[in-house]
């Protein structure tokens, strides 16, 4: 039986692009006002412009990558 050699590195990089997926999912309620209303949250201040661009900057590269490995 052959023995194959695993590579941590790799392993580490999905755990991380798992981690930014809840980055992504976590905040959806806040950045939603129409949704937290739902939930009878009121009152939320819209997301700073930059909170989008990271969000898409993740969006671009996280699934992806998930098909790679």
């Amino acid at each position: 039986m052959k023995v194959t050699q695993r590579f941590h590195n790799l392993d580490f990089l999905r755990a991380f692009a798992m981690m930014m997926g809840l980055f992504i999912h976590a905040p959806i309620l806040f950045a939603t006002p129409d949704l937290a209303k739902e939930f009878q949250i009121e009152n939320i201040a819209q997301p700073e412009d930059w909170l989008w661009l990271l969000l898409i900057f993740i969006s671009n590269w996280r699934m992806p990558l998930f098909f790679l490995l």
